[in-house]
C-alpha cells in the first residue's frame, strides 16, 4: 500500500472515530465529567489525522523530492499563526519539510501554501498542528453554556480583494436580533491550552485534512 493510500485509510478511520467521539462527548456532558474514554478517542483521532498529513508529505517526497541526506526527516509543513506568507517562504519551510518539492513541483508548493492560515481555510491547520506537537489535545476542560448571536452572510469577494463590514458593537447586536430569533447555545468541551471548542476543531480538521489528502494524491 502506497503512502497516499495509507493516508486515505487513516482519514476514513478518523471519520468513523468521530461518530464514537460524538457519543462519548454527549455522555460526558450529561454526567458533567471528562471521562478517560473521551481523552483517548480525541487523542487517537488527532494522531491519525496528523499521520495522514505526514504520510502525504512522504508520498510527495518519494514521487518528486530529492535530498543529499540518506534519510531526511520528512513531515507536513505548516506555518505557525505568528508567521505570515513571507515568513513561511523566507524560512523555506516547505523545502525543509519536503526537500526538492519546490524545484520539481512548484504548483504543489502553491497548494500547500493555500492550506495555511493565510490561505482560504482559516487557522484550522496551525491550531491542529500545535495541539498535536505537545500532546496538548490531552488537556480538556468543560465549557459552561455560552450564548452567541449568530449572523450568516453570503459575500462574493474578487480574487485578492477585501471587504469591510463597518459594524459598531451596538449595531452588530441590533442586526443579530433582527435576523435571529435566539442566541446559539454552545455546550461541550474546550482544549485547555487555547480555549478552542473540541468538537468544532475535530470536525473542521477532518474536513480540511480529507481535502488535503484527496487533492495532493490527485495532483
Amino acid at each position: 500500500m502506497d503512502r497516499f493510500a495509507q493516508a486515505k485509510e487513516l482519514v476514513a478511520h478518523a471519520t468513523k472515530q468521530l461518530v464514537e467521539i460524538a457519543s462519548v462527548q454527549q455522555e460526558c456532558i450529561r454526567d458533567k465529567e471528562i471521562k478517560i474514554d473521551l481523552l483517548i478517542a480525541v487523542k487517537n483521532f488527532m494522531e491519525n489525522l496528523r499521520s495522514a498529513l505526514d504520510y502525504s508529505a512522504h508520498a510527495l517526497f518519494e514521487k518528486y523530492g530529492s535530498s543529499s541526506k540518506t534519510e531526511p526527516r520528512v513531515y507536513f509543513p505548516y506555518a505557525p499563526l505568528v508567521h505570515c506568507l513571507a515568513d513561511f517562504r523566507q524560512q523555506k519551510t516547505i523545502d525543509r519539510c519536503i526537500p526538492g518539492l519546490s524545484a520539481a513541483r512548484p504548483d504543489l508548493v502553491d497548494k500547500i501554501e493555500s492550506y495555511q492560515h493565510f490561505g482560504p481555510h482559516g487557522n484550522i491547520l496551525p491550531i491542529f498542528m500545535e495541539l498535536n506537537n505537545e500532546n496538548k489535545h490531552q488537556q480538556l476542560t468543560p465549557q459552561v453554556e455560552k450564548r452567541h448571536w449568530a449572523i450568516q452572510m453570503v459575500i462574493t469577494i474578487p480574487p485578492g480583494g477585501t471587504v469591510e463590514i463597518p459594524f459598531e458593537p451596538r449595531q452588530l447586536v441590533e442586526f443579530a436580533k433582527e435576523y435571529t430569533d435566539k442566541a446559539v447555545v454552545w455546550q461541550g468541551f474546550e482544549f485547555t491550552t487555547n480555549g478552542v471548542m473540541v468538537w468544532h476543531l475535530l470536525t473542521n480538521s477532518l474536513q480540511l485534512i480529507c481535502g488535503i489528502v484527496d487533492e495532493l494524491s490527485a495532483a
